[in-house]
């Protein structure tokens, strides 16, 4: 005896019609060749062409069907299986198998003694049959869709596959797809069977790599059928949906990977370019591969502070919204902030895509050359001060323009690395005796010189703040603007 459904795994050209049960059967047969109770029976239909079943005649379907009561399955060799058929054997129980024209008689005689013999029996077979058959899914633009799509076809078990935070990742079969991942959500990775209305389910825990659900980057498959079919629930042990768990399991390392890799290179492309690289013709050659006009005109981007560096969730929505509109952009995260080197979209676009990203934000002036990249990223850490000050310079927005700050912060982004430390140098050894030290001078000049603001932004009584602002400025060798333009001086420094 060998399963019905590893007959499907040998020969990938058989389809399931109306499902699947896990059934075994003894042999193969045709239709009076004896009791058919147990064994598979095969209707070529491509030698019935001139019988009253090509015709949808229901009588003799039924005559038909009769005589294969108890079978295993119903093998029918020919183009499409006739709607009588398919309602009748529904109505008999009886289990179709759509063979196409291709697959000889021989080829099915030769399957059956084949998994008839004793390899067939063995659950490992059975497994590596199951890979062979679902990893060509691996090679589609969606694998675990692909993936998904294959099991079903092998076995007629509907599914879905879930992120460990509830998005639909694949999905097959009308399955009621929020009710399962309410119900799956924020649970332990373990697997677990249950059942939602008229379906009775299975849900797995994929992981990838280990640890992956600690950082969520965990995967449930649930799969399963109709209660009505009197099959139970789907086993993990089960060789399709065993190999199932490991190709899936396959594809999401891969796409880490292959994420992890895009990463590593665009960070790379960007620290190039804002810190200046060894080989700027090939960093420009790069940029053009990446979508970036010839005349360069590009733009860098700072976002947002205190940003993690493996946060996978970085700029995402940005960069969907860039690649909407085709718009070449490159993300990575320097500094402990997101920066973006983009090409010039326009203003409307690029105000769409600066406000998905966190505040606050600074654009640089548009560049035309690599070599102006390091002034250009000092351009937008000077707006993106300015995006921070509680005046007119930030607006509603939370972003600023380099080209629309005011003349100070302008002219501090159009100094060198040398002449910034320059600039900072005294407000600096000021700041080195005054309690508080630079955290206190970067408060006063963000808040606005606001003794209130700046007592509850750092704790402690507002006398304090007026003591500390005389012991920095009153002595009148150092006024708020030099306090202000050692600011922007200070945020301009790499």
């Amino acid at each position: 005896m060998f399963h019905v459904q590893d007959l499907l795994l040998a020969e990938p050209l058989l389809r399931a019609v109306d499902g699947l049960p896990e059934a075994r059967a003894e042999g193969l047969c045709r239709p009076g060749d004896g009791d058919p109770a147990g064994w598979l029976v095969l209707l070529d239909l491509t030698e019935l062409s001139r019988s009253p079943l090509a015709d949808g005649d229901t009588s003799s379907v039924a005559d038909l069907l009769r005589t294969c009561r108890g079978a295993a399955a119903l093998l029918c060799r020919c183009d499409s299986v006739p709607q009588s058929l398919r309602s009748e054997a529904v109505r008999a129980r009886l289990p179709i198998i759509h063979v196409p024209p291709t697959v000889t008689p021989m080829r099915l005689i030769t399957l059956v003694h084949e998994l008839s013999a004793d390899r067939g029996q063995s659950r490992a077979w059975r497994r590596l049959s199951a890979l062979g058959t679902l990893a060509e899914a691996l090679g589609s633009k969606a694998p675990e869709q692909s993936l998904l799509t294959k099991y079903w076809e092998t076995t007629k078990n509907v599914g879905v596959v879930l992120s460990q935070d509830g998005e639909i990742v694949a999905s097959v079969g009308e399955l009621p797809v929020r009710t399962i991942e309410r119900t799956v959500r924020g649970e332990d990775p373990v697997a677990r069977e249950f059942h939602v209305g008229r379906w009775l389910l299975s849900a797995f825990p994929i992981e990838p790599e280990p640890a992956s659900w600690s950082t969520g980057a965990g995967l449930w498959l649930v799969v399963g059928k109709r209660s009505s079919s009197g099959v139970g629930h789907v086993s993990r042990s089960a060789p399709v949906a065993s190999a199932l768990m490991q190709l899936l399991g396959v594809a999401a390392r891969s796409r880490r990977q292959h994420s992890r890799a895009e990463q590593l290179r665009d960070s790379r492309v960007v620290s190039e370019l804002v810190f200046g690289g060894p080989d700027p013709e090939r960093l420009e050659l790069q940029l053009h591969a990446r979508g970036f006009p010839k005349d360069l005109a590009y733009r860098v981007v700072v976002a947002g502070r205190g940003i993690v560096p493996t946060d996978p969730g970085v700029a995402v929505e940005a960069v969907e919204l860039a690649a909407g509109h085709n718009v070449p952009v490159i993300v990575s995260t320097l500094e402990r902030a997101i920066v973006m080197i983009t090409a010039d979209p326009g203003a409307s676009i690029l105000d769409q895509i600066l406000a998905t990203l966190p505040s606050p934000v600074g654009v640089s002036d548009l560049g035309a050359t690599v070599a102006a990249g390091p002034a250009l990223y000092r351009q937008a850490r000077v707006a993106r001060a300015s995006a921070s000050l509680a005046d007119e310079t930030s607006g509603s927005s939370g972003w600023a323009h380099f080209t629309r700050c005011r003349p100070l912060p302008q002219a501090v982004g159009r100094l060198d690395t040398a002449a910034l430390q320059a600039v900072a140098k005294p407000v600096d050894d000021r700041l080195e005796q005054t309690s508080g030290g630079a955290e206190f001078g970067g408060a006063l000049v963000e808040e606005g010189f606001d003794v209130r603001a700046v007592a509850k932004r750092i704790h402690v009584h507002p006398n304090t703040v007026r003591n500390r602002v005389a012991a920095l400025l009153g002595d009148g060798v150092l006024e708020r603007s030099d306090l202000e333009l050692w600011y922007f001086a200070r945020e301009a420094m790499c």
